[in-house]
């Protein structure tokens, strides 16, 4: 199965990674560090932590504060709320690299490589239940974290943290691989697409179903089958997991959080923000700061 083939791809690289760490840090893991002060996240960005792992060519990432090379052989980790592009090149060997995303219910890792056009898709997506995600999530964001802190100390942390999260990674990609629980491909797709695109209005079930290659009907049927949920219940549920988040760690008012969001009126937002918390954002905001 092409998921089980990118999470051995996965155990693979993270022992490597996990080596590299223990003989030259500063070489294997990029962290970009944030600023004090960083301008609000708009445009493309996650409320957690990914994880690139370059394999073939090379990815100029762009943040609005600094940008950087991941080459063949490196792996970074982009700090929640850090808005960025990505550039891809062939370089030496054909670009190749992997992707992993921390969710609220699991974690996803794909493969990204050039078509025949030219262009970067996603191949070989797989989204799994790690028994311990939240202890997996804790250690992420603390190794992104580390990466702001000052010398001589800060750069030591990361390297202690990255070895930690990697290899309780690898450990939860092992037990995995032992006994596979992996989500039907248009499911995890679905699941992926979402959580790249909240901030899209546009985003609907004909979009994914559109995406998928598949009619809106059995799109919306298969999800609920898989994951017990309707799947515009779960958009909607992503999306204001993220107008949580950014009420609590961003500066941007009830407007700009709802485009963020992928919601076009504020005003139906903030509806549907009290229907499921019982709370406006603005006294959501102000009871947790």
């Amino acid at each position: 199965m092409a998921g089980n083939d990118t999470l051995t791809l996965v155990g693979r690289e993270l022992r490597v990674l996990v080596r590299r760490l223990t003989r030259h840090p500063g070489k294997a893991l990029m962290v970009p560090a944030v600023p004090a002060n960083p301008p609000p996240p708009a445009g493309h960005f996650h409320s957690l932590p990914e994880i690139f792992i370059q394999i073939g060519g090379y990815t100029d990432f762009v943040l609005p504060w600094t940008r950087f090379r991941l080459s063949a052989g490196q792996t970074c980790i982009i700090p929640a709320y850090s808005p960025h592009d990505e550039h891809f090149h062939n370089h030496k060997t054909p670009f190749h690299y992997l992707v992993g995303m921390i969710h609220y219910d699991g974690m996803s890792w794909h493969q990204g490589i050039f078509d025949q056009a030219g262009h970067v898709y996603t191949s070989h997506l797989v989204s799994c239940n790690f028994h311990d995600i939240h202890r997996l999530t804790k250690l992420l964001v603390e190794t992104a974290v580390c990466g702001s802190r000052p010398k001589p100390y800060g750069p030591i942390q990361m390297c202690g943290a990255a070895l930690l999260i990697f290899s309780a990674l690898l450990e939860a990609i092992e037990t995995i691989e032992e006994n596979p629980s992996l989500e039907h491909p248009k499911v995890a797709f679905c699941k992926q697409y979402i959580h790249n695109r909240l901030n899209d209005s546009a985003l609907c079930v004909k979009t994914l179903a559109r995406q998928a290659e598949c009619s809106p009907n059995y799109l919306s049927s298969l999800f609920h089958a898989h994951t017990g949920d309707r799947l515009t219940n779960f958009l909607n549920t992503r999306r204001l997991e993220r107008v949580q988040d950014l009420l609590l760690h961003s500066t941007l008012n009830i407007s700009e959080i709802a485009h963020a969001c992928g919601y076009a009126d504020p005003a139906y937002m903030t509806r549907l923000f009290v229907k499921s918390f019982h709370i406006s954002p603005r006294l959501y905001r102000a009871k947790h700061l």
